[in-house]
Parts: structure tokens; sequence; C-alpha cells
């Protein structure tokens, strides 16, 4: 039978440009007044070094969105600093608009009033200020309309009376949805292919030296001592997790990347650009998470298709690994249903059955499928709605989707029926992550300091949890304005992971760009 069509919801998304410095906070009362008329904000906080790769990233972001917020105050901010010398000067925040302008896009300008409450931040020099100066004097006398803006009430006021109106893309919004309807199809078979195309097109390996016979015997059939040796083997492979975690990611870069292309080849509008984007962003921030879990359930005496999963993850990949579980599901649900129908007292073994199908929805996160996740994740809070794990996992991707008022009562819950000092730390630091997302900073600071005070004690203030924990409680106090102890607390992140990975690591950037930010 058909399908009948898919109805596509059209979210506006709307570029806010500012320089953080000085309008950190602002952005972040304009991005809540947006997302009460449910716009969708969209801020560029990182930019690579090269010139060229800084436009280009500029351009396929602002292209990608249907509007944008333009507020200029009286602070230049940071500047690329590989700028060819055929270009005029520009901060990062004045390339934005310049770049909306070129592209067409729809640009509401706001200039700052003298007195008006900015942020806290560095004096400049003469010659930035007055760059910054004739910037301004250009939006004034451009023949744009702008906004003269006194205060942060007015200015959030004017936010939130605006209609973005994007009529340019209407009659080809009509065509887009039977586009994407026999689309979605193609993307449900291109996922399952993904791993396989991925070790073509990387011509590196998901797998390694079978210690197995060449027929994958599965794990659970296996005697007790070959058992025991093949658990140490896929201890083994996720023993070097930033190996694995490396793998996971170039996969899913690439098939983003090669989708992405393809769309810009096809001209193809906003929604679907965007899509690519955020199950992209989404996917790559979930990798430690999963490899976290998946160690963690590789530990004592592990649940043997649990274990056999995660060997096929680690040597053939996701889409493997979730059709193996997907194929021991039925089976799992049963023995879960005959525990709770017999109201056996057998907590534990309960739990490490719905392992099985947490394992699932984090790789179906893992291969872009949001929807799917959500509905395993449904199904094991259903079984176990005191399991804090599997309310903190399903209450986490709702908030990443911003579908906060159905994540909160999941993260109130797992904070709740949390046990023992990691469960709390990471309750309380998803609670706090959700409050700072709907801008409640009063309510979200606790909460951080909280998780910060347990990780100090449960694993010693150098642990790269702890790195964590500083970061996130240092851009709060950056964005209320706290710009001292903000860079206190990133600069003792920054030595944790330098120490904890070396000073070539991944993280190390983040850190060190986060600093940037601030200084």
């Amino acid at each position: 039978m058909a399908n009948s069509p898919h109805q596509i919801r059209r979210d506006t998304r709307v570029f806010i440009s500012c320089v953080s410095r000085e309008l950190g906070t602002v952005r972040q009362l304009i991005k809540k007044g947006l997302e009460d008329n449910d716009y969708h904000a969209v801020v560029q906080e990182s930019f690579p070094p090269d010139y060229r790769q800084l436009v280009e990233k500029l351009e396929e972001r602002i292209r990608s969105c249907d509007a944008m917020i333009h507020i200029a105050g009286h602070c230049y901010g940071a500047e690329p600093k590989q700028r060819p010398d055929n270009q005029p000067r520009r901060s990062y925040t004045q390339l934005e608009y310049d770049i909306a302008v070129k592209l067409g896009k729809p640009v509401y300008v706001f200039v700052t009033a003298d007195g008006f409450p900015s942020d806290q931040c560095p004096s400049e020099d003469d010659e930035r200020r007055q760059l910054q100066a004739g910037h301004r004097q250009r939006l004034t006398s451009s023949g744009i309309d702008y906004n003269p803006t006194r205060s942060r009430e007015e200015l959030a006021q004017k936010i939130r009376s605006l209609q973005f109106k994007v009529e340019s893309l209407q009659s080809e919004l009509v065509s887009v949805d039977q586009k994407l309807t026999t689309g979605s199809r193609k993307l449900a078979y291109w996922l399952a292919g993904l791993a396989v195309l991925a070790l073509v097109s990387l011509g590196i390996g998901w797998y390694v030296i079978r210690q197995l016979d060449t027929h994958g015997e599965k794990l659970a059939t296996l005697p007790g001592e070959a058992a025991s040796a093949t658990l140490a083997h896929v201890q083994e492979l996720f023993s070097d997790p930033d190996v694995l975690s490396g793998k996971i990611k170039s996969f899913i870069r690439q098939r983003a990347d090669e989708e992405l292309a393809k769309a810009r080849d096809q001209k193809a509008n906003w929604q679907q650009v965007d899509e690519i984007h955020k199950r992209r962003d989404q996917a790559l921030e979930n990798v430690e998470d999963l490899i976290a879990n998946i160690r963690d359930g590789l530990t004592g005496d592990p649940d043997p298709i649990f274990t056999e999963a995660a060997r096929i993850l680690a040597e053939e990949g996701p889409a493997e690994a979730i059709e193996y579980l997907e194929s021991k599901r039925p089976d799992t649900l049963k023995e879960v249903d005959k525990i709770i129908e017999s109201q056996s007292q057998a907590e534990e073994k309960k739990r490490e059955l719905l392992g099985r199908i947490l394992m699932e929805a984090d790789l179906h996160k893992t291969n872009l499928a949001w929807n799917k996740a959500l509905e395993l994740y449904k199904i094991v809070v259903d079984r176990a709605p005191k399991w804090s794990q599997a309310l903190g996992e399903y209450g986490r991707l709702l908030r990443q989707l911003a579908r906060y008022s159905e994540a909160r009562p999941l993260l109130e819950a797992a904070e709740e029926f949390a046990s023992g000092n990691a469960e709390i730390s990471l309750a309380a630091n998803d609670l706090g992550l959700l409050e700072n997302d709907e801008a409640n900073w009063d309510a979200a600071e606790p909460l951080y300091r909280r998780a910060l005070a347990i990780d100090e004690q449960s694993y010693g203030a150098e642990h790269p949890y702890v790195a964590i924990r500083l970061n996130n409680l240092a851009l709060l106090l950056y964005a209320t304005n706290r710009l001292a102890e903000a860079e206190l607390l990133l600069r003792r992140a920054l030595a944790i992971v330098e120490q904890s990975y070396g000073a070539e690591h991944p993280n190390v950037a983040r850190e060190l760009n986060n600093l940037a930010g601030l200084i």
C-alpha cells in the first residue's frame, strides 16, 4: 500500500548576527524571543582560520536561513587573521551582514543607541572603534530600514513583534513536498547501506582482524570459554575510545558531506539542507555518549547479545549492528514482558535485557534516524519508568531536538531516580542544560555547580569529566556577563584537557575556541 503524502513542517530559520563579547546576553534574549514565536534561531560561534573557508562556511550557513537579525553595537569584535590583501577589513559580524545582503536575504538591522546596556567587554583600540563606527554609519545611511534601540526591553519587544516572510520560497515549497516524500524513501535505503558505502569511500576499515570464525558465530551460542575469549576481544576493541570515535565520526561526516554536495547541486531548499546539518551535528555530539554507554555495558558479566552487537558495531558498522539488534528485539520484549507480568522483582535482569534496546536507540541516533530512536526510548521507559539512565537518554534527545516541554518531565524523573554519584551528576547537568537552553540561568547555575562538585569529589579535580562541567558553567557565566570568573574556569578546563589528551587533541581545540571567544 502506498504511503500517504508526508506533511513537512517548515520552521523559519533566522540567523542572529552580533558581537558575542558585547552582546552575548542580548543574543540569548533574542534567541528565546524567536523560539517563543516558533522560529529556529541560528548562530555561528566557531570560525575556521582560513579566510576562504570562513567565507564559504558563512555563506553555506546563511544561505540555509530565511532572514537575518543584525545588531550593531559599538564593539568591532574579532576578525579573520588571514584576510587577502584585496579584501576590505571586516569583523566576523560585519562579514555576516555583507554575506546576507549579497545573498539577498531579508536583514533586520538594530543599531544600539549610546547608553544601551551592553555586556562588559575589554576596550578596543582607536582603529577598531573607527571601523565599527564606519559600519554603523553605513547601516544608518544605506536606505535600508533600521531600528535604533535604547534598551534590552525595547529590543526584545521589537524582536517578538517581527513577522518574517520568505515569499521567494513559497512557489518552490509546493513542489518540494512531493520531492521530499519520494526522497525520504530513498534516504531510508541510503541509511541502511551507510556503513558499507563508507568503507568504500573512506578506504579504511570498520573491519579488523577477526578473532571469530568467518561465519560470524553469534556470541549467545558460544560455550562459556569461547564466550569469555570473545568478550575479551570486544573489550579490546573498545579499549581506545578515541580511535573508535574517530571512525564513527568520519563515517557520519563523509555521508553528510556527500548529501550536502548533492543538495547544493540540485539547488535544494533550505529545509532539506538544514535537516542534513542538524542531523549531522547531533549525531557527532552523540558519539562519545554511545561509546561510553557500550563500555559500561561490557563490564562485569555483560549480556551476550549486547556484547555481540558491540562487536558488530566495531568491526562492521552501525547499520549491521542495528540489523542484528532488530532481529533480537521481539524475543527481548517477550522476556521483559514476562518479567513484568509475573510481577517479579528481577529489576536488574529487566534492565539488562532493555539495555539491548537502549543500544539500538543510540545506534539509530548515530544513523541519523531520530524518530526511530525516540520510539525505542519510549518502549524502554514504558517498561522501566524508574530507570534513570533510560529516562535521561530519552530526555536528552528530546532536548537536543528543542522539544523542551517533553524533555523536562523525563529529565526531572531521571534526577529523582538517579542513584550513585555518576547518575546524580549526569542528571543534574542534563537539567542544567535544559534550563540554560530556555535562558533560565538562575535555575541552571546551581545544577551546573552541583554536577561539578560531585564530579570533583568522585573523579578528582583533574579528570576530563570535570573539564566538561567547568566548560558548561563557564559558558553560563559568560552569558550572564561574569567574564572574569568564566575565564578562570575555561583556563582550568583547558589545562585539564591538555594534560588528559595532549596538546593536539580536538577537545583542546574546542576549549581554545571557547576561551578565544571570551577574551
